[in-house]
């Protein structure tokens, strides 16, 4: 099995970029890994310069309690929040308190907007007519997927009595709350 290892001339510029970034993958894994454990960035002696060290010896870890009292006797009079006052600063009880008043007033306004105004629309649409020497005797009801040939007085659905058919609507009866609805004889 040969491998063809040829280069094409239109490739060269190509393989030295893939070789450039390689090599300087390499590298970032390298510092990566290693991190501050590169030999370079030591001293000669092995052990880090304490010149960049704070002096850890004059620190103490009492408080200086009238030094304490003295701040938290300062009135603050900032806009930010009080580091002294544990808890919601002024701002964001007062953002938190619009912010519930808005959400109150658009429930409130959804709730005047929900209210049915009547009984609920009867589903039933036009879909067409069977005509007879002039005269409209049949039409066709959809109700969701399905199709109903129906008449005047006849019941759709056990639920939808159609009342009469006129020559531009039809009048249908709901049968749970007795309301009536004129459905007009135009396709949609």
């Amino acid at each position: 099995m040969a491998i063809n290892t040829q280069i094409r001339r239109q490739d060269r510029p190509k393989l030295i970029v893939l070789g450039v970034l390689v090599i300087f993958a390499v590298w970032m894994l390298l510092r990566g890994f290693m991190g501050s454990q590169l030999p370079h960035l030591l001293p000669k002696n092995g052990q880090p310069e304490a010149k960049s060290l704070p002096n850890l010896t004059r620190l103490h870890a009492a408080l200086d309690l009238p030094l304490l009292a003295r701040l938290e006797a300062i009135r603050y009079s900032g806009t930010r929040r009080n580091l002294f006052i544990a808890g919601v600063s002024l701002r964001q009880l007062r953002r938190q308190a619009r912010a519930a008043e808005q959400q109150r007033q658009a429930q409130a306004r959804l709730q005047t907007s929900d209210r049915p105004t009547g009984p609920p629309p009867i589903p039933l649409k036009f879909y067409g007519y069977v005509a007879h020497s002039g005269a409209l005797r049949q039409i066709f009801l959809r109700l969701g997927n399905k199709i109903f040939v129906v008449r005047a007085g006849e019941t759709v659905a056990r639920r939808y009595k159609i009342v009469s058919i006129q020559p531009t609507m039809v009048t249908i009866q709901d049968l749970t709350d007795q309301h009536t609805q004129l459905v007009p004889l135009t396709l949609e």
